[in-house]
Formats: structure tokens, sequence, C-alpha cells
């Protein structure tokens, strides 16, 4: 990501849900619908989850997480990395209706 929207990494929050699956393979499976779904309920409620289970960081993916503890947002546009197995990959880019 910091190579795509290297301007956005830093300064955007990031989180991710694989850590909350009681078994990894549940969220790769289903993990489209379940990253679609987050990223709709987050922007509507003003919400965003944590990155459960997140414990120590990497330098080499330094992205701006939200260890352990969500955060209220204002955010209007969310981006969704959908990763599967097989290349099944996938980015979803999903706003707020004017309707909110």
């Amino acid at each position: 990501m910091n190579e795509t929207v290297q301007d956005f990494t830093h300064s955007s929050p990031a989180t991710g849900r694989a850590g909350a699956a009681p078994q990894p393979d549940v969220i790769v499976i289903g993990g489209g619908g379940a990253g679609l779904a987050a990223a709709i309920l987050g922007l509507n409620d003003g919400f965003l989850p944590p990155t459960i289970n997140y414990e120590e960081s990497d330098p080499e993916c330094d992205l701006n997480y939200l260890p352990n503890q969500g955060a209220a947002t204002t955010a209007e546009v969310a981006l969704c990395n959908c990763i599967a197995f097989g290349s099944k990959n996938s980015a979803l880019v999903v706003a707020r209706g004017n309707g909110r």
C-alpha cells in the first residue's frame, strides 16, 4: 500500500479483521464480504474497528494501524483490500451516501 497510495498510508487509519477470526481460513474465505460489511458499517456508524491481537509492529509494513482499540471517524470514503486464496484479489472503494 505504501507504493500505491503513499500520500495517505501514514495519515489514514488502517484496520484488519484477520486477528479476530477463530481460524485464519475463515476470514480468507469470507474476507471480501466481511471487509465490505466492516467498511460500510464503519462509515455509517462513524467508527473504525480495531486491528485485534496486534502485538508487534513490523518496520516493513508501517501503516497507521488501530492496534486493539477502535476509533471514532468522520471518514467519507473507505478502501477495502480483499485478498483470498488462488489470487482472488480485489480492491473496493466505498463512500458514505448523501442521506447520512
